[in-house]
């Protein structure tokens, strides 16, 4: 069913930073996930961050990074590092969402996204991804990025010192 957007700049005010915010906390998010991947190989930095970039989605990054910790780390540090990349990989479609959708703004000049994502099964465009966002849910979103990401960071610099004795 093909559908006329009309597409207008009138974006409420926060929309381009929060946007922009949202971004880099996705990209440093999954920078993280790299890290602990990398740690969690052992193989040092370049042979694990090549690992890290050979995996081209972020839900496989995500899942290798678990079962890596299921095998290399003590079971008190799996459950919430587990949690923590289950959170992350559920931000992963939300970041997709954001970044490829169409942005536009209705007559009242409230946020619309646009995301049209090819569904593979039924081998139909899925619109149930595109309606009405505030800069609130971007914010919390991107929050909620932020948060993981220092979560991870703290779990893995515990494996760090763990792991060389201290």
């Amino acid at each position: 069913m093909a559908q006329q957007i009309d597409v207008n700049d009138n974006f409420p005010e926060g929309f381009y930073e929060e946007f922009a915010r949202l971004a880099i906390a996705f990209g440093r998010l999954e920078y993280m996930v790299k890290l602990c991947l990398k740690d969690l190989l052992g193989q040092g930095f370049t042979q694990g961050m090549v690992e890290g970039e050979s995996l081209l989605y972020f839900k496989k990054l995500c899942q290798k990074a678990q079962e890596q910790a299921k095998t290399r780390l003590c079971p008190v540090q799996v459950a919430p590092f587990c949690t923590l990349i289950g959170q992350a990989m559920t931000l992963g479609d939300y970041r997709n969402d954001t970044i490829h959708a169409l942005w536009t703004t209705d007559e009242a000049g409230k946020l619309r996204r646009v995301r049209p994502k090819w569904d593979k099964q039924s081998r139909k465009v899925d619109w149930s991804r595109s309606g009405f966002v505030t800069v609130g849910e971007l914010r919390s979103k991107r929050q909620e990025m932020e948060q993981i990401f220092q979560g991870l960071d703290v779990a893995r610099k515990l494996w760090s010192e763990s792991s060389s004795g201290a």
